[in-house]
């Protein structure tokens, strides 16, 4: 079984970020890891400094994943959420990025 992680990089609509973060953790995350594929996850804020390019979003899902077929989770996802979705989620063009390992996790 191969080890993905799948960012998902979002924005809230102008205005309802308090909102958009009330579902994210409390519904929109529990849809996710409820896929059998899907071990776990950590949301992130974009930081303000310093930065060394611009941002197009401001929050970053980290999804750790096993799986060999990233493809057959991306569509249980769009299955399990197809209705779920808040209008407080801008819906323009999400980034979503799988990534695999190419080395082991080293520690200081």
């Amino acid at each position: 079984m191969a080890n993905y992680k799948f960012l998902v990089y979002t924005n809230p609509v102008a205005g309802r970020e308090e909102e958009f973060n009330q579902w994210y953790d409390t519904q929109h995350l529990g849809d996710i890891l409820s896929i059998d594929a899907v071990k776990a996850a950590q949301r992130f804020r974009r930081a303000t400094q310093p930065a060394s390019a611009k941002a197009d979003y401001e929050y970053l899902t980290v999804y750790d994943v096993d799986t060999e077929d990233p493809a057959e989770v991306l569509a249980e996802i769009g299955k399990r959420t197809k209705d779920r979705i808040s209008e407080a989620l801008d819906r323009g063009q999400p980034g979503l990025m799988w990534f695999t390992e190419v080395g082991e996790r080293r520690t200081s």
